[in-house]
C-alpha cells in the first residue's frame, strides 16, 4: 500500500494501491484498500493494471475496479490512469 497523504482542503488520508504499475491481482489489491480504509484513509487512489488495459484485457480491469470499489466504503475510490502510456485518445477515452 501506498505511504497515505495529506488530503487538499480536508485533511484526509489518502492511499495509493496498485503503484506503480498496478500489476498485482485485484485481491491484493482489495487487500490494501481494506486496510487502508480501515487505517483511517479517506480515499483510495488505484493504479489500473497497465499491461491487462494495454493487452486489451479491459474486463481484467473492469473487475479489478469492481473488487476493489466493493471494499472502499466508507472511504471515496479514484481511478488513476497514466494516459502517457496508453497509447492515443481511443484509449484513454
Amino acid at each position: 500500500m501506498g505511504k497515505g497523504r495529506e488530503g487538499e482542503g480536508g485533511g484526509a488520508p489518502i492511499a495509493v494501491v496498485g503503484f506503480p504499475l498496478g500489476a498485482m491481482t485485484p485481491g491484493a489489491k482489495a487487500y490494501e484498500t481494506r486496510e487502508a480504509v480501515r487505517n483511517g484513509a479517506a480515499e483510495i487512489d488505484m493504479v489500473i493494471n497497465r499491461g491487462a488495459f494495454l493487452a486489451g484485457r479491459e474486463e481484467e480491469v473492469a473487475e479489478e475496479i469492481r473488487e476493489v470499489r466493493s471494499t472502499v466504503h466508507p472511504a471515496h475510490l479514484k481511478i488513476i490512469l497514466e494516459t502517457g502510456e496508453l497509447g492515443n485518445y481511443d484509449a484513454i477515452r
